[in-house]
């Protein structure tokens, strides 16, 4: 079950992200640590695309290879080359716009059926079977339509997640220690918004939307760029972590 509470729990970004530029040196040593802050130059370029495919009312697929993914490219490797192989502690990036939930991990067919898959999380998404999944992002189109549905499906997404989650915890008996908020960002055209998840009583808590960003101008931009980089800060120091020791089995 999902439900979706009206006011969302912001303690990620409790704060409008106050270190985008700083005069201060330990300030902007905090901010440098969440990693690299893009060009101008960068920066104008993805406006410019934005701004097009908002002119030119652009689908969906516009959108994300213009704006969303370049954008998401800047915050997790600063714009330039992808890791080598070997480095296993990097958050990494896949476009999966054509993945699908596993059927055993909805409801319905839960019940029904009971398959193997060969994948790491609920998905069976050829790029994704042993990567996991820590942040999800889901774009519709700009308007308020698109906007709710983006939400329903990162509700039905995080669902079937927990629900992998726990069926992964249980087979390393830490069952009971499972992560506080699984977190989302819905793209909304221009628009960047910040959602989470939690468990409760079985239940699926939908935790929406926080604004922490848009490509309307500069300053929108370093924000996604910051409040993207903060979310990667915490896939690696919080949930890594907890993924290695109660899904791995790794000593953390």
């Amino acid at each position: 079950m999902v439900e979706s509470p009206a006011i969302a729990d912001t303690s990620l970004f409790s704060a409008p992200l106050p270190f985008h530029y700083t005069s201060d040196g330990a300030e902007q040593k905090k901010r440098d640590s969440l990693g690299p802050t893009p060009s101008v130059d960068q920066v104008l370029c993805v406006l410019d695309w934005a701004q097009q495919c908002a002119l030119r009312a652009a689908e969906e697929a516009m959108w994300n290879s213009a704006v969303h993914f370049p954008l998401l490219k800047m915050a997790v490797h600063g714009g330039g080359r992808v890791p080598a192989g070997g480095d296993t502690t990097t958050v990494g990036l896949t476009q999966c716009t054509t993945a699908r939930i596993i059927q055993e991990y909805l409801p319905i067919y839960a019940i029904r059926q009971s398959s193997l898959w060969q994948s790491i999380n609920h998905t069976f998404f050829e790029g994704l079977l042993d990567r996991p999944i820590v942040l999800s992002c889901e774009s519709k189109r700009l308007d308020s339509e698109g906007t709710i549905q983006a939400t329903l499906q990162i509700g039905l997404w995080h669902a079937a997640q927990w629900k992998h989650l726990k069926t992964l915890a249980v087979q390393q008996q830490s069952s009971s220690q499972l992560p506080t908020f699984l977190p989302a960002v819905i793209i909304s055209g221009h628009d960047w918004l910040f959602a989470a998840t939690t468990q409760v009583q079985n239940k699926t808590i939908l935790w929406k939307e926080y604004p922490f960003g848009h490509t309307r101008d500069a300053w929108g931009v370093y924000r996604i760029i910051c409040g993207l980089q903060r979310l990667k800060a915490w896939a690696l120091n919080d949930y890594w972590p907890w993924y290695r020791g109660h899904i791995l089995g790794l000593a953390t």
